[in-house]
Order: structure tokens, then C-alpha cells, then sequence
């Protein structure tokens, strides 16, 4: 991107003050987990938005267990959401291929994620999951094991662009050393999603949770994201659900699961 071009990356309005608190917390593993409505994908999007932009010439991939719903949810909140300034010529947009490329060099992969070993020989600046608990583990070992790129990597991405060289190196010097992050969001359910970040957190300042192993969990409820839910949409969901899918959908509850019930777990209240 040359020093000419002024864009502006942002919320239509503003975040959610749970959306915020997800991109003010500079931890490599963050996962931004709770009821359905709270912005969990927007914030995904916006973070890899902001990352593309911070380091020019890297590469992300945004994902998704299968493609076919990463392109109604999170592919789709993605091409909403970035200026169509970034990926006009000399920039590119490949629908068939599933990748994006930013004037400043940065490249986007949408992919999806059933199958570990597609993430094996990669190198990336970040990782971006969307519904994480249904994903593999290994696909998320293999993908931490990706995150990997170097400076010359990142200039070589900016230079085939016609970007001078010169100009790529002082850019991406001035942007290292680059941060490798691995953000989800997902929907509370079982497994390693929520043994990892979930299990064992403990509160570390207000709405946030870590393990000792560095795991950062960001819970979310729909009350969090209400000026942006249609009026009446938890009341109208409430009414389709059971008591274990309210509490799971509505509260972000990762305490309680079908024939699994914990019926006074509340993190945001019992921890």
C-alpha cells in the first residue's frame, strides 16, 4: 500500500464493549466463545482485517470446518466488512481459489479445515477459526505449527505486486517483529476448544479468563451485542429452545451440554 492511500478499517458503528475487550488483548491464543448473536464472527473478521493492515506482505487464513458454511457466515462478513479499495488491481480477489491479495501484499486464505493435513507446509502470520469446536485438534496443532512467516517472505509477497524493494524491506522492518496470533470464536460445546481455553482459566481482569498455559477465553452473551439484534431476538429464540440450548445459545454457557448438565455453572458468575 503506498503512502498515498488513506483507508479507513472499522465497525459500521462501534464494537460491542466484548468485541473491544477481544481486540485489546495481545495474547497469541484467544478465543472469543459464547451464545449465538454476540458478534463473535465480526470481531474474528475485524481482528484479521487489522492484522492484515498492521503487517503488510503476511499471510492469514481465515477458516472454517467446512467451506460451504464459511461462505454464507464468515467468508460472507469478511467481503462486507474490507474496503474493495485493498483488493482492486494491483490487488486480486480469486473467488474460484478462495484468496484474496491486498495492495500492500497481504494474502488471504479462506479454507476449510476438516482435513488436518491441509495445514502442514504453510506459512502464516495468522490464523483465524470460526466455530472452532468443530474443527479437529489437529488441524489446529497442525495450523500453530504454521505460524511461521519471516521478513523476506513477507517482502518477496509485496515486491511481486510491484512493490520496490526498497520500499517493501522499509515497511516491513518497521512493522517487526510481526505478532503470531491464532483467534477463534465458537459457540460453547465439548472437547478440546473448551479444554484448552475454557477449563482451568481463571479470571484475570474484568470479562477476561487464561490458563497458565497462555490461553485467553472472552466469553460473550446476547445481552452484549443488543443494539445490534433486532428487537425482541433473544425473547424469540428463547421460545425455540430447550432449557440446556437456552442456556448453551442464550447465555454462552459452556457448563451445560445435552445428557452433560452442570446446572449452577455460570464462568462469568461462579468463577
Amino acid at each position: 500500500m503506498s503512502q498515498s492511500t488513506t483507508l479507513t478499517i472499522g465497525y459500521p458503528k462501534r464494537p460491542n464493549p466484548r468485541q473491544a475487550l477481544f481486540h485489546s488483548i495481545d495474547a497469541r491464543f484467544r478465543l472469543f466463545g459464547g451464545a449465538r448473536g454476540p458478534g463473535k464472527t465480526k470481531a474474528l473478521v475485524m481482528e484479521a482485517l487489522y492484522l492484515g493492515a498492521a503487517y503488510p506482505g503476511t499471510e492469514i487464513v481465515i477458516g472454517r470446518r467446512d467451506f460451504s458454511d464459511l461462505g454464507i457466515t464468515t467468508l460472507a462478513e469478511f467481503l462486507r466488512s474490507c474496503p474493495r479499495q485493498l483488493y482492486e488491481p494491483p490487488g486480486q480477489y480469486h473467488r474460484t481459489k478462495h484468496q484474496m491479495t491486498w495492495i500492500n501484499g497481504t494474502r488471504y486464505y479462506f479454507m476449510e479445515l476438516k482435513d488436518p493435513d491441509s495445514l502442514l507446509s504453510a506459512n502464516l502470520g495468522a490464523i483465524f477459526i470460526d466455530e472452532a469446536v468443530e474443527v479437529p485438534r489437529l488441524t489446529f496443532a497442525n495450523a500453530v505449527g504454521c505460524l511461521r512467516i519471516s521478513p523476506e517472505h513477507r517482502i518477496a509477497n509485496m515486491t511481486l505486486l510491484g512493490i520496490p524493494e526498497d520500499e517493501a524491506r522499509a515497511q516491513v522492518m518497521a512493522s517487526e517483529p510481526i505478532k503470531y496470533y491464532c483467534c477463534l470464536a465458537s459457540n460453547p460445546g465439548p472437547g478440546w476448544v473448551k479444554e484448552l481455553f475454557v477449563d482451568n482459566s481463571q479470571l484475570i481482569e474484568d470479562g477476561v479468563y487464561q490458563t497458565a498455559e497462555g490461553f485467553v477465553f472472552i466469553p460473550a452473551r446476547i445481552a452484549d451485542n443488543e443494539e445490534n439484534l433486532p428487537p425482541g431476538y433473544a425473547d424469540e429464540i428463547a421460545k425455540t429452545y430447550g432449557e440446556s440450548e437456552r442456556r448453551r445459545f442464550l447465555d454462552g454457557d459452556w457448563g451445560v451440554f445435552e445428557g452433560r448438565i452442570f446446572p449452577t455453572f455460570y464462568r462469568d458468575t461462579h468463577v
